[in-house]
């Protein structure tokens, strides 16, 4: 069972609710263009606006950057927004997205965002990020 699946099973359990997974799918990701792999890398930096404190959100974003493979943080700001900087090839960092604004990510029904904002930022290179991890204040 991935971390994700074990993630959302926890919530539902906690919520009493049962069934299948909201939002995630179970489409295989594609196969990045090994040709011109560096060309297809993006970093988006994010700010959520919503629910997204005390509902296990952070948590949630881990799970799904392991299942799209990329890298880069979430942590929460003091004015109740999370903040996320997340980098990897083009389409897993669009699948990172799309699996945010479902209606419940990661299967959580407790997260609710109202608003999400995205720029578009420079890449980290080197050895300074190898996975994607919750910071802590």
């Amino acid at each position: 069972m991935s971390f994700l699946s074990s993630l959302t099973k926890f919530f539902q359990e906690q919520a009493g609710v049962s069934g299948t997974t909201q939002g995630l799918s179970s489409d295989p990701l594609p196969e990045p263009d090994d040709d011109n792999q560096e060309a297809s890398m993006i970093r988006k930096h994010m700010i959520a606006h919503g629910r997204v404190q005390g509902v296990g959100f952070r948590y949630i974003c881990t799970g799904i950057a392991h299942e799209c493979h990329v890298t880069g943080w979430v942590r929460n700001n003091f004015d109740g927004t999370v903040e996320i900087e997340v980098q990897g090839a083009e389409h897993r960092v669009d699948r990172f997205i799309q699996e945010l604004r479902t209606d419940a990510p990661g299967g959580n029904r407790w997260v609710r965002i109202d608003k999400l904002d995205i720029t578009d930022i420079p890449l980290v290179y080197g050895t300074e990020e190898t996975s994607f991890r919750a910071k802590h204040y």
